[in-house]
């Protein structure tokens, strides 16, 4: 086979294997962003934090994965938050949040509303977020957990929100203006 006539299949095959990657149609169901980042953590009961406009200022901040195994005693309390904005682009999408890896017990908050229908499975989570946030304002998610009694049980799995949070977020939603 003469070298022209390689470096011609060579290119010909280059040029599909690029082509095959292409999809004409947007068959894409969604997309994930990685949600890890700025969150904050307080330990300990506050009846007023999962209010939208609770000041958590103070709080210490943290980028998930957080686990708190070692530094809280048994029974104890901690509380997540973590403050975002739903950018203009998504305003006709539906969004929800994917909790990789969280401990049981735990209340999650979206805007002030405890949420009820919550899809489980295992240690994660995932909550469809249409009917809760506010496209173009300030949302806020709270997360409130405790610590089951047994502390000292090696086969515990990690407490706190102990692996990735996701947004998905596909085509075809009505969020609140």
């Amino acid at each position: 086979m003469g070298s022209k006539k390689r470096i011609y299949i060579l290119a010909f095959l280059m040029i599909l294997g690029i082509l095959s990657g292409c999809d004409v149609e947007n068959n894409e169901v969604g997309r994930k962003q990685l949600f890890d980042l700025n969150w904050k953590y307080n330990q300990g009961e506050n009846a007023s934090a999962y209010h939208i406009d609770f000041n958590d200022q103070d709080w210490e901040s943290t980028d998930l994965p957080h686990s708190w195994n070692k530094d809280l005693d048994s029974n104890s309390i901690i509380w997540y938050r973590k403050h975002f904005e739903i950018p203009q682009s998504w305003s006709n999408k539906s969004i929800s949040i994917f909790f990789e890896g969280i401990s049981y017990p735990h209340d999650l908050y979206i805007n002030g509303v405890l949420i009820e229908d919550i899809k489980k499975e295992e240690m994660a989570i995932h909550v469809d977020l249409d009917s809760y946030i506010i496209s173009k304002k300030n949302n806020v998610i709270a997360v409130r957990i405790t610590k089951p009694h047994q502390q000292n049980n090696p086969s515990q799995p990690e407490s706190g929100i102990f692996k990735h949070v996701w947004l998905v977020v596909k085509d075809n939603s009505n969020l609140k203006q």
